[in-house]
C-alpha cells in the first residue's frame, strides 16, 4: 500500500508506504520507458521516503512497492519543474 504527496510533484515528493515484511523489499521509480531512476531498499514495514525531484525530468514516472522478487503495488507519479 503506498501513497505519494504532492502528486504532482515539484521539488520533491514524500511516498507513504505499508508492506507486510520490510525483509528485501524495495521502492522504485522507473520513467515511462521502465528506467529505473531511483531506488531504495526499505528498513520498515511502513513509513514515508522523501524523494527530491528537482533532478528528475519533467513527465510521468512509476512508483512501485517490492517484496523480494514481487511488485505489490505500481501507481503514477507525475513530475513537474
Amino acid at each position: 500500500n503506498s501513497s505519494a504527496y504532492p502528486n504532482p510533484a515539484s521539488g520533491f515528493t514524500a511516498i507513504n508506504y505499508a508492506v507486510e515484511s520490510a525483509s528485501n523489499s524495495t521502492l522504485k521509480i522507473t520513467d515511462e520507458l521502465g528506467q529505473v531512476v531511483y531506488e531504495k531498499t526499505l528498513e520498515n514495514t511502513k513509513g514515508t521516503v522523501k524523494i527530491t525531484t528537482s533532478e528528475f525530468k519533467p513527465g510521468i514516472y512509476f512508483y512501485s512497492l517490492n517484496v523480494g522478487n514481487t511488485r505489490v503495488s505500481t501507481k503514477k507519479l507525475i513530475i513537474t519543474q
